[in-house]
């Protein structure tokens, strides 16, 4: 009866405090996947040095890809470029430098950063969640 879904989709900054009674309360549904759809440190790197937003986002990848739920099935940077005509931290929250006019510049320190993470958990014996 009701409702179904496939997929539950969450957005999680690291203004959002806990994330355990939000996932706590999704995984309370039947058997619906969860995503989370957009992370990041709030403001990207306009608030916050390059370094504590990688200490940010280690943790939450971290705090998302060890939750003993199998249902939590990915978590997404939110974003690759940043997007300097928009206004405040909505232009700040790239992995890789982006100017006005759509030239990509260079990859900032956290997505070097990230990619030696990504490939240092390839090479552990971690199998994806089934």
């Amino acid at each position: 009866e009701g409702m179904s879904w496939d997929v539950s989709g969450v957005d999680w900054y690291s203004n959002m405090g806990d994330p355990s009674p939000t996932i706590g309360n999704l995984l309370a549904f039947p058997a619906q996947d969860i995503i989370v759809a957009e992370g990041n440190t709030w403001c990207g790197s306009m608030e916050t040095s390059a370094k504590e937003q990688e200490v940010y986002l280690f943790r939450a990848m971290d705090w998302f890809r060890t939750h003993p739920s199998k249902r939590i099935r990915a978590y997404m940077i939110y974003e690759l470029l940043d997007e300097p005509l928009l206004k405040g931290g909505e232009a700040h929250y790239g992995l890789v430098a982006n100017d006005a006019q759509g030239n990509i510049g260079e990859p900032k320190p956290l997505y070097y950063a990230v990619q030696a993470l990504w490939r240092q958990d390839a090479d552990h014996t971690h199998s994806p969640k089934a």
